[in-house]
């Protein structure tokens, strides 16, 4: 008798355990969904150790618009890519998706989507890029430039041991130039080309040195880090570069956006980004 009595008081103890474990896990996975967790924002692997780059805000800089110019050369153009996409329009989007109003301007248009304007050229050194940018960046005044620059002067080996000057050169040009302006400059992405790799690494190295420099000196610049040997998750590795050994491939490209928005992000939450220039440019590059 005394057995059966023990064994019911044990069944009911068991049941109530499991209920409450049950209500807790409900409430747990009821908060993970109001903050965020599986909703398209949600990144389950960060492509940065920028913590709160998960969550959105409901819009960037209180909403102020976005003038874009995406610089570098046929990396930055997309190819390979999906209609020429690239990063730039998963980025694109991102933007206009947090409310604000973006414009992407430049000399030349590639991309099967409607405002693609763009400042890049294939095969174009920093140097070379720096002398096209004296002639469209004066006139459009951006408030934000995206570079992925350098990866052809590593592919020419030219000059590779001072690409940092032309890089911190270039960057001061452009926020010199335009005022507003917040560069999220980025290291390159892996390389496959025969004997490319080891200058990638050490321009690399340049680009970090630089953007750790100007930051401290108190300039408005964020770095993007593309190469996956820093040891952050979601970065194009050998698999993700195409044939040529240079151009990603679609999921490549995806992880560079995604690495570009977080540093946007990033940006936001140091408070540097400014309204653009009012110099006639229409604040929404769709209408």
């Amino acid at each position: 008798m005394m057995l059966l009595i023990g064994l019911k008081f044990w069944k009911k103890a068991f049941l109530l355990c499991l209920s409450l474990l049950l209500v807790v896990g409900f409430a747990v996975l009821s908060h993970d969904d109001a903050m965020g967790v599986g909703s398209r924002w949600y990144h389950p692997y960060p492509s940065s150790d920028y913590a709160t780059s998960q969550f959105p805000p409901s819009l960037l800089a209180e909403g102020m618009p976005f003038r874009v110019m995406f610089m570098g050369a046929s990396i930055t153009r997309g190819d390979v890519s999906t209609g020429n996409f690239g990063f730039r329009k998963p980025l694109r989007d991102q933007l206009a998706s947090a409310g604000n109003l973006v414009n992407l301007v430049g000399s030349q248009q590639l991309g099967d989507f409607k405002d693609n304007d763009l400042e890049a050229y294939p095969g174009t050194r920093i140097d070379e890029l720096h002398g096209h940018a004296i002639h469209i960046v004066p006139e459009t005044k951006p408030n934000l430039f995206i570079l992925h620059v350098g990866t052809n002067d590593c592919l020419q080996n030219w000059d590779t041991g001072n690409l940092g000057v032309r890089v911190r050169d270039f960057v001061n040009y452009l926020l010199a130039t335009s005022p507003k302006a917040t560069v999220i400059m980025s290291t390159l992405i892996t390389n496959t080309v025969p004997e490319v790799e080891p200058r990638i690494l050490d321009v690399n190295s340049q680009i970090r040195q630089v953007a750790s420099f100007m930051q401290a000196e108190g300039k408005p610049v964020v770095l993007a880090e593309m190469h996956y040997d820093q040891g952050l998750p979601n970065r194009p590795q050998p698999g993700d570069i195409s044939p040529d050994g240079t151009h990603p491939f679609d999921l490549g490209y995806a992880m560079m956006a995604d690495v570009f928005w977080n540093s946007v992000l990033e940006a936001e939450s140091k408070g540097l980004f400014r309204s653009p220039e009012m110099n006639g440019i229409p604040d929404d590059g769709d209408a």
